[in-house]
């Protein structure tokens, strides 16, 4: 997946997981941020279609954003309107076939 598994990212978890294991109060659901899921399995989408295209979209989005903010999006540190900036500067069709696939099935 896309988001989430920087080193970052996978340290926070690996934290958080700790911090729920120590407890005894397990919930995976408080390990994945369900925004980042859906952009995970709409690029997934894409690269599962359109496997060429995976180059071409992220070339764009570091062309029409900062690292810096790519790089907060890829460890799940960004918020929505961040989030939707980002999206906003990205090539807009392969996203919504994306969305028509998993809709459709």
């Amino acid at each position: 997946a896309s988001t989430g598994f920087t080193f970052k990212a996978t340290e926070k978890k690996v934290e958080k997981l700790i911090t729920q294991i120590k407890s005894n109060k397990i919930n995976s659901s408080k390990l994945i941020n369900k925004r980042h899921r859906l952009y995970d399995l709409l690029l997934l989408q894409i690269l599962i279609d359109d496997n060429h295209k995976g180059a071409y979209i992220f070339s764009k989005l570091f062309d029409k954003n900062k690292p810096t903010q790519i790089f907060k999006f890829l460890d799940e540190d960004t918020n929505i309107f961040q989030e939707l900036k980002i999206i906003l500067k990205s090539p807009p069709t392969p996203f919504i076939k994306s969305i028509m696939s998993l809709l459709i099935g």
